[in-house]
Order: C-alpha cells, then sequence, then structure tokens
C-alpha cells in the first residue's frame, strides 16, 4: 500500500507515542492510511472530526463550521462524499440550540 510520506509520519510519531505510554491520535484524513493506522491500534480523527469536535465544545459556532466545511470542500483539494456533506449538515442542526 502506498500512502503519503506525511501520514507514513504521523503514523510512525503515534507507534513511538504508543511505546512510551502516551495516548496518541492520529490526524489524518487520507482512508488508506486512517485503516492502516487502525490495523495498528491507533486511533484516528479527520480534520472534519477536529472541526466537529471543536463546534461541539463551542469553539467553533454552528456557522463556522459550515463554512469550513465549505471552504475544505470548494477550496482544497480535500474531497468527501455528498452523502457525507449532508450527514454533517444534519449533525450541525443538532448541535444549534
Amino acid at each position: 500500500m502506498q500512502i503519503h510520506r506525511g501520514e507514513a509520519t504521523i503514523i510512525a510519531i503515534a507507534r513511538e507515542f504508543k511505546i512510551i505510554r502516551k495516548d496518541p491520535i492520529a490526524i489524518i484524513d487520507d482512508l488508506v492510511a486512517r485503516e492502516i493506522a487502525r490495523t495498528l491500534n491507533i486511533p484516528v480523527i479527520g480534520t472534519v472530526g477536529i472541526l466537529l469536535r471543536a463546534t461541539k465544545k463551542a469553539l467553533l459556532t454552528p456557522n463556522q463550521f459550515k463554512n469550513k466545511l465549505q471552504m475544505l470542500v470548494e477550496e482544497t483539494e480535500f474531497r468527501m462524499s455528498v452523502k457525507l456533506y449532508s450527514e454533517l449538515l444534519e449533525k450541525l442542526k443538532e448541535l444549534i440550540p
């Protein structure tokens, strides 16, 4: 399996942290790299997961979340399915008081 050097580095660092008894969470968006990390028992979170957590903790407003999500899809090479995008917008509705 070929993964980007950056993802490979993140996985290697997370493995080292596991050895010294830390609880690493690897921030990885690439699906193949995420699967590799999971097979090594390394928890993963992606960019969208971080944005969602920040919104749940009120570090971002729901509107800021939506704007950042839109920016990711429209202005970067970040890819996500239409289904996931719709599900995220539905989750966002749950976070609005």
